[in-house]
């Protein structure tokens, strides 16, 4: 969770010193803090809507959640004017079923990523709900320049189900200046590892007649060892780990440093944010505009994956956006060089009349190192009525289409992939909204393969909310595969469903969340299932809210190995006063009980967990966060220890 910014305010400089001490801490403590991610519902829900069972263990690796994260845009929306530079960009995101995954959360404007200057933080104040929506906010420390911006926003579930919006907005005023603002961070961890790191970022820009220039510069120096320095010198390494420069003459634009590329293809999944350039032009005309753009550098790899492997990437790209709304457009990309991969696409919308959007694109790939190619091609058609929107689409990529990376949506290894699916969304009225998701898949195209994978995957959300403060959410969603060849035919189901339910009491509000989990896997009687409840209740008490909340878990495997976990926890929070825009305290006792081969152990854990953001006069705020946790753990391998971690973050503006 980041600072609040004061409102207004331009550039900033930041100091954070951070000390660590661990009086003793252990491997197993591994175990109890399994608790943290343990999210989610109350038993009373369940009592209402699911069967009382035994539940399995281990968390289900999410291989099930095949449904992407929700994004919505707060502000500023798609194609608004704004009056001034300084606005506040804010995106709220969410995944009903595994969670978002924190690490994959990226901003950008204008192709430069401003994820580490943003606030990020989850909407659920008691912190034990892995599924409660997020929010990010960024507020630029100088004014954006009059003029065009693009916006982009990518984020992943923990399947690795990838989600990413991109939009544009215009700034309608502006005047020519030069603003320079940064912030500085100095953390020292005194143990277990002495180490110091100091982290500079640096925003510069400036106006040249009808030319904008914008630097931004982020770097590291740390006296410990890690990965190999951009720069060594006398026992200190030295990083260079963002930075990026941009120049914005109307329309055409020139990026530098770590950014974007501009890519617009479903079909080729390559990560990308580069080290290198980007080169953008936009052409008007009296039927519509052309945009063209060309990049080069080192990017990562697919998404979903994380690979550590970079390739060189090179490309080009073009479309041609009609009044009318046709899109047509295509792209070259090389990756590699030349021992790696050229693709080649061609991609449009169109519209149908009455019969909606069609979405397409198709592409060829060639694997150098293989000296083999193949193709892909996916169809889209969107339709949206009064209160009722549906699509229908299509994909196929062929056996010898090359997977650059093992991407979530692909794998090359069996023999190319074909699906169909529909999705249907309504809103009833203005209390309740319905969507369903549906698709088939199956592999080994070419049937060189012993047996072919068909899967089968369904989703549903339902919302209902009322004026009295009654809010309900539920969700399904089931996951059906079958192997079927001459000498195996082996069956697998994944079945997920959520339940929550808000409800609002005069100034008090009662939350009851329920997710359960149950997976058939092939081996007969191999079953898993898993229970996760939580409860909460928040009272406001003058100036403050209090919130005590209770979390239950059990989980059960076929071997008689399992794990229950329950946490009780009260949370004060208070945001009464200017000075103070955010502080909450947590008390918190939680009991983790396990079965595992036969050895059963038991940890009991209690602590504080206070956060104080205190903002000085108007120009500077001072915020403190500290754990502390008391742990011991009762078996065979008996220990105890204390965790200690205190954080302070001073931040002045000018």
């Amino acid at each position: 969770m980041g600072l609040l910014k004061p409102e207004g305010l331009g550039s900033a400089v930041k100091l954070d010193f951070n000390f660590k001490h661990i009086l003793e801490r252990q491997n197993e403590t591994n175990k109890f803090l399994l608790g943290h991610l343990i999210r989610l519902n109350a038993i009373m829900v369940c009592l209402l809507f699911l069967p009382i069972v035994t539940y399995a263990a281990g968390t289900a690796e999410y291989a099930s959640d095949v449904a992407p994260p929700q994004i919505n845009i707060i502000s500023p929306l798609k194609n608004s004017q704004v009056e001034t530079g300084t606005l506040r960009i804010e995106v709220t995101f969410a995944d009903v079923l595994s969670g978002i995954n924190s690490d994959t959360i990226h901003l950008f404007v204008d192709r430069m990523e401003v994820t580490a200057k943003a606030v990020i933080e989850q909407e659920d104040v008691t912190g034990q709900m892995a599924n409660a929506p997020w929010r990010i906010g960024y507020q630029p420390d100088i004014a954006l320049a009059r003029g065009k911006h693009e916006l982009r926003f990518s984020v992943q579930d923990l399947a690795g189900n990838p989600a990413e919006l991109r939009w544009n907005f215009e700034v309608t005023v502006g005047e020519g200046r030069l603003d320079i603002g940064g912030s500085n961070s100095l953390r020292y961890d005194a143990s277990p590892v002495k180490k110091t790191m100091d982290t500079l970022d640096l925003t510069a820009q400036g106006r040249y007649r009808e030319t904008d220039i914008r630097l931004n510069v982020t770097s590291r120096v740390s006296d410990y060892p890690g990965t190999p320095p951009d720069y060594y010198y006398n026992d200190y390494n030295f990083y260079y780990d963002d930075y990026s420069l941009g120049f914005y003459h109307q329309q055409s634009s020139l990026v530098l440093g770590c950014v974007n590329a501009s890519l617009d293809s479903e079909l080729l999944q390559v990560g990308l944010v580069m080290k290198g350039g980007v080169a953008e032009d936009t052409l008007g005309g009296s039927g519509g505009e052309y945009h063209w753009a060309a990049f080069s550098g080192e990017s990562g790899s697919s998404y979903g994956i994380g690979s550590p492997y970079l390739y060189n990437m090179t490309g080009i790209g073009g479309d041609w956006r009609a009044n009318s709304g046709l899109l047509l457009g295509g792209y070259f990309v090389n990756l590699g060089d030349s021992a790696g991969y050229d693709f080649t696409g061609f991609r449009g919308n169109t519209p149908l009349n009455s019969l909606g959007l069609l979405r397409f694109e198709v592409i060829h790939g060639f694997d150098k190192t293989a000296g083999s190619s193949g193709n892909g091609f996916t169809l889209h058609l969107d339709k949206s009525l009064t209160n009722f929107d549906w699509g229908l689409d299509y994909q196929i990529l062929e056996p010898e289409y090359p997977d650059v990376g093992s991407s979530s949506i692909f794998n090359s290894s069996r023999r190319g992939m074909q699906s169909y699916g529909i999705r249907t969304s309504t809103t009833i009225n203005k209390k309740q909204s319905l969507s369903m998701d549906g698709s088939i898949s199956r592999d080994n195209l070419d049937n060189t393969l012993p047996y072919t994978i068909t899967r089968k995957n369904i989703t549903t959300m339902y919302d209902y909310h009322s004026e009295s403060g009654f809010r309900l959410n539920t969700g399904y969603q089931g996951d059906f595969q079958n192997k079927a060849g001459d000498s195996i035919s082996e069956n697998s189901e994944n079945n997920i469903m959520i339940i929550g339910i808000q409800q609002s009491i005069g100034v008090s509000t009662l939350r009851l969340n329920c997710n359960y989990e149950k997976t058939r896997y092939p081996e007969p009687g191999d079953t898993y299932e898993q229970l996760q409840l939580i409860s909460s209740w928040t009272q406001p008490i003058g100036a403050y809210n209090l919130t005590p909340s209770l979390q239950w878990s059990d989980q059960k495997d076929e071997d008689g190995d399992w794990f229950k976990s329950t946490e009780a926890r009260l949370t004060w929070d208070m945001k009464a006063y200017p000075n103070l825009p955010r502080t909450t305290i947590a008390l918190f006792y939680r009991i983790n009980e396990e079965l595992d081969g036969g050895e059963r152990t038991r940890i009991n854990s209690y602590g504080v967990l206070p956060a104080i953001y205190l903002r000085i006069g108007l120009r500077s705020t001072l915020s403190l966060v500290y754990n502390y946790s008391n742990w011991a753990r009762e078996g065979s391998k008996s220990r105890d220890g204390v965790d200690t971690t205190a954080n302070l973050t001073w931040k002045a503006y000018f």
